[in-house]
């Protein structure tokens, strides 16, 4: 009977298909328990947006330049989608012409660099689904969801 195959030394380090390494058997690092204060350079409503977006994605230190130009973007988001709410993405101009409103445009131009954003911080489905992570295992169980 042939005796089965020993791995290599090389094997053992990059780990071979069926062989588990040293880096697979340690413990994942746990997250951390106090939240990141915001930078004190954020005005109050992005130190708002700073919190909630904070509590929903798992940081380490080097993400924190990336959570800050996220927080900036989402603060222009939001004051240039009132901004169009308010005032239409058609405005007047003084001549009485129709013009597209420059806060639309502005948005319009926005949209890609909060997406590379989100995607960055693994804010995105896709983004969760190829790091593979849950989101579901803090939410509460609803029977619903589905649906």
């Amino acid at each position: 009977m042939r005796e089965k195959k020993r791995p290599t030394a090389m094997e053992l380090i990059k780990g071979a298909p069926g062989i588990q390494t040293e880096a697979a058997v340690k413990e994942p690092p746990q997250q951390r328990k106090t939240p990141y204060a915001p930078p004190p350079r954020l005005n109050e409503s992005q130190a708002a947006i700073w919190g909630e977006v904070e509590a929903t994605v798992s940081l380490s230190s080097c993400d924190l330049f990336m959570l800050e130009t996220l927080v900036c973007l989402l603060d222009q988001q939001r004051v240039l989608q009132l901004s169009v709410n308010q005032d239409g993405p058609i405005i007047k101009q003084a001549n009485g012409r129709p013009m597209h409103n420059p806060a639309a445009t502005a948005l319009r131009h926005l949209e890609p660099q909060l997406t590379r954003c989100f995607k960055e911080l693994g804010m995105s489905p896709a983004t969760r689904k190829r790091l593979k992570l849950d989101c579901r295992a803090n939410e509460e169980f609803n029977e619903w969801a589905e649906f």
